[in-house]
């Protein structure tokens, strides 16, 4: 309210200073009109304004009682709330139609097929680099070296018992194929949404084309409908993003980040330096400048760090590929709903710092044969981790019991998941819209106009 008090006046040329002040101020006021008329910076006014309120509200303030917070909290949340649910709402619908048009509206077959092998091979190096990356960091800087006392730990919830990842390894390879796509529609099993996609899109590219045509007609119609929600459902995504972050800070204050600075600190380096192997792609593959890729990516970007969810920032990360990054349609809806699903690089990089962190808390000496599978562990279990806030927890838990780290480790790091977690996505959705420029090059294909 006070930044668009001052603004109406310095526009109205209403306040009495001498002409070089006043062009100045003028000049200063047409700059902020036309970037405050840019969604993600009305976003980034959200996202502090969201801090400050939540700061005022939380432990560090405290000016109601916990029960009358609690339910500021609450309703301070729900346009939030109500932003993702829409969200997911829209979601299957423009997953399905973008990767089956991707695929079989594609301009040529074996450029398509060329596509798809490059992807996965390119997924699972950079998802296998961010691991090697946090485990190189994470061992040199020893953030859990100290330890801690445990009795400090409150167990505020249930934690859930999970058994070996090697156990279930070869269920969960079967289990990534849907038998029932109706069920995994219904469910919101992403993965298996994508895969099924897939499928029914590689038989729409090798059917005749006048058999296709129907079907993909009636794909360009759900996908168009699709667009247009989510172009009204954006209209709303400086509120919710308020209210999700005042929600945060409301619960976490800042003394639970300070006590976790180390980790939290290393994994941030751990994240820069994955976006500098992202800098050094665009640089000597692609021929693209990282600071003006930077700049072209910030509204997907400041999405994914608010709402700390690559599925919500989906269709703005297409948008985004499409329309400043010149990347052609077939490529940017196949590569991105699946680089939502299996592109975590962020996430592979906090599952393998979470565990090197807590075994250096906990005492636990890991032997290099322990720390090698790490970087397999984390590229696997990062594949089809739910694209939503918080959806790698649970994973997590799994990779924790097969080092042999206590559940008291899931409370600990559980204290600011949530910030770190808006970070990691902002890494995963960067290294999406990294991956659409270099599948772009590799293709062939036109660039988008």
């Amino acid at each position: 309210c006070v930044f668009l008090l001052f603004y109406s006046l310095f526009r109205t040329n209403t306040v009495p200073l001498g002409n070089p002040v006043q062009a100045l101020i003028n000049y200063w006021g047409r700059v902020m009109a036309k970037v405050m008329n840019q969604l993600w910076a009305k976003i980034f006014v959200g996202l502090i304004l969201g801090v400050i309120v939540g700061y005022i509200l939380g432990p560090d303030v405290a000016p109601f009682s916990p029960e009358t917070t609690a339910e500021i909290s609450a309703w301070l949340a729900l346009p939030g709330n109500l932003f993702l649910t829409f969200i997911r709402f829209i979601i299957i619908p423009i997953v399905i139609s973008s990767v089956m048009l991707g695929i079989a509206g594609g301009e040529d077959i074996a450029k398509i097929r060329k596509i798809g092998g490059a992807i996965v091979i390119y997924f699972v190096i950079t998802s296998a680099v961010a691991a090697t990356i946090s485990i190189i960091v994470a061992t040199f800087l020893a953030p859990g070296a100290n330890g801690g006392d445990l009795g400090m730990i409150e167990l505020t919830r249930a934690l859930p018992t999970a058994q070996s990842l090697g156990d279930n390894l070869p269920r969960s390879i079967v289990n990534l194929f849907p038998s029932n796509p109706v069920a995994s529609m219904a469910e919101g099993k992403l993965l298996e949404i994508v895969i099924a996609s897939v499928i029914f899109g590689v038989a729409l590219l090798v059917m005749k084309k006048s058999q296709a045509k129907p079907m993909l007609k009636v794909l360009e119609s759900i996908q168009g409908a699709s667009l247009v929600i989510i172009d009204f459902i954006m209209r709303f995504a400086p509120i919710a993003v308020f209210g999700l972050i005042s929600k945060v800070v409301i619960e976490s204050g800042f003394d639970v980040i300070s006590d976790l600075g180390a980790y939290m600190a290393t994994f941030l380096l751990i994240l820069f330096l994955i976006l500098g192997f992202y800098a050094l792609v665009l640089i000597l593959y692609v021929g693209r400048s990282p600071l003006e890729f930077a700049r072209q990516i910030r509204e997907p970007f400041v999405i994914a760090f608010s709402t700390s969810s690559s599925s919500a920032t989906m269709p703005v990360t297409l948008r985004t590929a499409e329309t400043k990054l010149k990347v052609n349609p077939t490529v940017s809806r196949l590569v991105v709903p699946v680089g939502a699903t299996i592109n975590l690089d962020g996430t592979a990089a906090y599952q393998s710092v979470v565990i090197i962190f807590l075994a250096q808390f906990f005492g636990i000496d890991l032997t290099m044969f322990q720390i090698i599978s790490l970087v397999s562990i984390s590229v696997l279990a990062s594949i089809g981790a739910p694209g939503v806030p918080g959806g790698s927890l649970a994973i997590l838990i799994g990779i924790l019991a097969s080092f042999g780290i206590p559940n008291e480790g899931f409370a600990l790091i559980l204290a600011v998941d949530r910030i770190l977690d808006m970070c990691r996505t902002s890494v995963n959705v960067t290294g999406d819209l990294v991956t659409t420029t270099v599948m772009q090059k590799i293709s062939g294909l036109k660039a988008s106009p």
